[in-house]
């Protein structure tokens, strides 16, 4: 039988929701990464809804959710996560994050340990954004992504895309400076383009500041998660954000953590390398013998 997927938008708030309508099956919560939106876990979440009710939402000031005035650090988006969890989905799910999404999804977990029974980690950046980020090679890009949207210089995705691959970054293999547009593939600017066109510029500025991660306190969270975790890390080498150090202080934190590493793979693992990354989580998924009831009132 051909399933017809249809995404149904739904607003909790300010925060946009979107999941697929059939079938139904164990919930999964999806949370995306800064400058980006729902629609980067599109392919995802069609590979996944014949077996499981994926859900994916925009954070504050990304996507279709409402600017926030000046609460944009990760503690805002973490407080997005846990409103949809516990308004809308109400029933046990496991977390899914991608870089700012993986810090998200820890911190979720921690604060909802009745409702969540699993955690996929994708690449959490930790102190790469926060207190390392200006002698790092991101922070530059950061800080042209934000004065591109702040000139207002640009009347069209086509026009935004063709700024971005301008934008000069370090290449992390040589260590020389090149343009976004020479590592990248036209197709892939032009979607990080489209994601960008809906987002608030002034979420960048607690990154290019360094305050992104004021009161984000990772290690605890990670200290006090009794679920299965899978962390999945990017190449260092690659553009992965997460340093060796920080993933080998998460395996002295968390009690059940399970590391799959990507050789060669960059940051945006679901998207570089989806079918590795579908059977990684989908090897995870199926261990945890997932229930599908409503959440007890009691």
């Amino acid at each position: 039988m051909n399933w017809l997927y249809v995404a149904q938008q739904t607003s909790i708030g300010p925060i946009q929701a979107v999941t697929l309508t059939e079938p139904t099956g164990p919930h999964l919560l999806f949370l995306h990464g800064v400058t980006r939106n729902h629609r980067d876990w599109s392919l995802i979440l069609s590979a996944l809804a014949p077996r499981f009710t994926p859900w994916a939402i925009d954070f504050r000031g990304h996507g279709q959710s409402a600017r926030s005035r000046e609460q944009y650090r990760v503690l805002h988006y973490i407080d997005d996560a846990v409103h949809i969890a516990r308004q809308l989905i109400d029933r046990p799910l496991v977390l899914v994050g991608h870089s700012l999404g993986a810090m998200v999804a820890l911190a979720t977990a921690h604060r909802l340990r009745d409702q969540v029974q699993g955690v996929i980690i994708e690449d959490p950046p930790f102190e790469t954004m926060g207190s390392r980020i200006t002698s790092t090679m991101f922070h530059s890009q950061f800080v042209q992504f934000r004065e591109i949207l702040l000139a207002e210089r640009w009347g069209s995705v086509s026009e935004l895309a063709r700024q971005l691959a301008d934008v000069r970054l370090q290449d992390p293999t040589t260590g020389q400076s090149i343009r976004l547009g020479d590592a990248r593939d036209e197709a892939s600017i032009r979607f990080h383009a489209s994601s960008l066109a809906k987002m608030d510029p002034e979420a960048l500025t607690p990154i290019v500041e360094g305050d992104w991660l004021r009161g984000f306190k990772w290690i605890e969270s990670a200290q006090n998660l009794d679920v299965p975790v899978l962390l999945l890390q990017a190449d260092p080498n690659r553009g992965g954000m997460l340093t060796d150090a920080d993933a080998a202080s998460l395996r002295q934190q968390i009690r059940d953590l399970t590391v799959v590493r990507f050789p060669g793979v960059g940051h945006q693992i679901h998207t570089l390398a989806r079918e590795d990354y579908l059977s990684a989580i989908g090897g995870f998924l199926e261990s945890l013998g997932l229930d599908e009831g409503p959440m007890s009132n009691e």
